[in-house]
């Protein structure tokens, strides 16, 4: 029971320090598919909005897997953890696609 708090405490660090290091401007090479893509696919993109947006979205994971350590005990911890996650990634990549790319 222990050991899961503080693993989710580790990986609630670990999201909360990516997505720092990424609105810092630091981590582009972060992001998954942006730092393997051609200058023609990274110039349609707003690298100022998609940092943002995929800080957010680490932020946010931190905090859910923060809460989920913390209802350890709660039965349906891992179906509202799931769920979460899911409506997070989702809405986090609609604004990827919508809002982060160059008109």
């Amino acid at each position: 029971m222990v050991t899961s708090i503080v693993i989710h405490i580790i990986v609630a660090f670990v999201l909360v320090l990516v997505g720092a290091v990424i609105a810092a401007g630091k981590g582009d090479w972060l992001i998954a598919g942006y730092n393997t893509a051609s200058k023609e696919k990274k110039s349609k993109y707003n690298i100022k909005r998609l940092r943002l947006c995929i800080s957010m979205i680490a932020f946010v994971e931190g905090f859910i897997t923060l809460l989920a350590g913390a209802s350890v005990k709660w039965p349906y911890t891992g179906v509202v953890y799931t769920v979460l996650t899911l409506v997070v990634v989702a809405v986090g990549l609609y604004y990827v696609h919508f809002w982060a790319k160059k008109k």
